[in-house]
Protein backbone atom coordinates (compact mmCIF):
# COMPACT_ATOMS: atom_id res chain seq x y z
CA UNK A 1 0.00 0.00 0.00
CA UNK A 2 2.37 2.32 0.59
CA UNK A 3 4.62 1.30 -2.44
CA UNK A 4 1.42 2.57 -4.27
CA UNK A 5 0.69 5.69 -2.73
CA UNK A 6 4.31 6.80 -3.03
CA UNK A 7 4.40 5.85 -6.61
CA UNK A 8 1.24 7.69 -7.16
CA UNK A 9 2.16 10.64 -4.53
CA UNK A 10 -1.36 9.45 -2.68
CA UNK A 11 -3.09 7.57 -4.37
CA UNK A 12 -3.57 3.78 -3.98
CA UNK A 13 -6.92 2.26 -5.56
CA UNK A 14 -9.09 2.89 -3.16
CA UNK A 15 -8.32 6.56 -3.14
CA UNK A 16 -9.13 6.41 -7.46
CA UNK A 17 -12.43 4.46 -7.00
CA UNK A 18 -13.82 7.30 -4.17
CA UNK A 19 -11.71 10.66 -5.41
CA UNK A 20 -10.04 11.22 -2.30
CA UNK A 21 -6.08 11.66 -2.23
CA UNK A 22 -3.55 11.34 0.71
CA UNK A 23 -1.61 15.01 1.28
CA UNK A 24 0.03 16.30 4.65
CA UNK A 25 -1.83 18.19 7.12
CA UNK A 26 -1.02 21.40 5.37
CA UNK A 27 -2.13 19.95 2.00
CA UNK A 28 0.57 19.93 0.27
CA UNK A 29 1.35 16.42 -1.70
CA UNK A 30 3.36 13.81 0.26
CA UNK A 31 6.47 12.39 -0.20
CA UNK A 32 7.22 8.98 -1.03
CA UNK A 33 8.86 8.63 2.27
CA UNK A 34 5.73 9.76 3.99
CA UNK A 35 3.78 7.35 1.84
CA UNK A 36 5.94 4.12 2.96
CA UNK A 37 5.85 5.09 6.67
CA UNK A 38 2.11 5.39 6.68
CA UNK A 39 2.08 1.61 4.74
CA UNK A 40 3.93 0.70 7.47
CA UNK A 41 2.20 2.14 9.95
CA UNK A 42 -0.56 -0.44 9.09
CA UNK A 43 1.35 -3.39 10.22
CA UNK A 44 0.81 -2.88 13.90
CA UNK A 45 -1.44 -5.18 15.56
CA UNK A 46 -5.37 -4.06 15.55
CA UNK A 47 -4.15 -0.48 13.35
CA UNK A 48 -7.46 -1.05 11.53
CA UNK A 49 -9.51 -0.49 14.74
CA UNK A 50 -7.54 2.99 15.21
CA UNK A 51 -9.76 4.77 14.14
CA UNK A 52 -13.01 4.08 16.20
CA UNK A 53 -14.20 6.58 18.46
CA UNK A 54 -12.17 9.03 17.62
CA UNK A 55 -13.56 11.45 14.14
CA UNK A 56 -12.11 9.03 11.50
CA UNK A 57 -8.44 9.74 12.06
CA UNK A 58 -6.67 6.28 12.03
CA UNK A 59 -3.39 6.01 13.44
CA UNK A 60 -1.35 5.69 10.11
CA UNK A 61 -2.53 9.07 9.79
CA UNK A 62 -1.87 10.65 13.23
CA UNK A 63 1.81 9.21 12.95
CA UNK A 64 2.54 10.65 9.53
CA UNK A 65 0.38 13.73 10.08
CA UNK A 66 -1.37 13.28 7.17
CA UNK A 67 -5.28 13.42 6.26
CA UNK A 68 -7.38 11.92 3.35
CA UNK A 69 -9.19 14.96 1.55
CA UNK A 70 -12.28 14.24 -1.27
CA UNK A 71 -10.44 15.86 -4.46
CA UNK A 72 -14.00 16.37 -5.96
CA UNK A 73 -14.31 19.08 -3.07
CA UNK A 74 -11.19 20.47 -2.08
CA UNK A 75 -9.53 23.33 -2.91
CA UNK A 76 -6.00 22.36 -2.60
CA UNK A 77 -4.57 22.21 -6.22
CA UNK A 78 -3.87 19.78 -9.15
CA UNK A 79 0.15 18.85 -9.15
Amino acid sequence: MGLIEGLTRGKSLGHLLTGTRTVNGDGTRISFKTAILRGLTRAVPFEVFSALGSAAYPRHDRWTRTIVVDERVSSLPEA
